[in-house]
């Protein structure tokens, strides 16, 4: 899924960096078996930022940002 275009890349919406959230996500969630204890804690923090901070992002952009709280969930179970 392409980046949203209503999104300003490396504004913070709500309690996260719009670029930064994403790449965080995907990152920890790619190696997801082999996470260490505090990058699993890290993991949850950065989903629950975002998911706090979904009605942040321009209504279009919502979408993107919650299928990255889906992969984290994912990651996380």
């Amino acid at each position: 899924m392409p980046f949203p275009a209503s999104v300003s890349k490396g504004d913070v919406y709500g309690r996260v960096d719009s670029v930064m959230i994403g790449a965080d996500i995907c990152g920890w969630a790619m190696r997801a078996p082999r996470l260490l204890i505090d990058e699993r804690e890290r993991l949850a923090s950065a989903r629950d930022d975002l998911r706090e901070s979904l009605g942040y992002f321009p209504p279009e952009a919502q979408p993107y940002f919650a299928l990255l709280v889906r992969i984290a969930d994912e990651a996380l179970s």
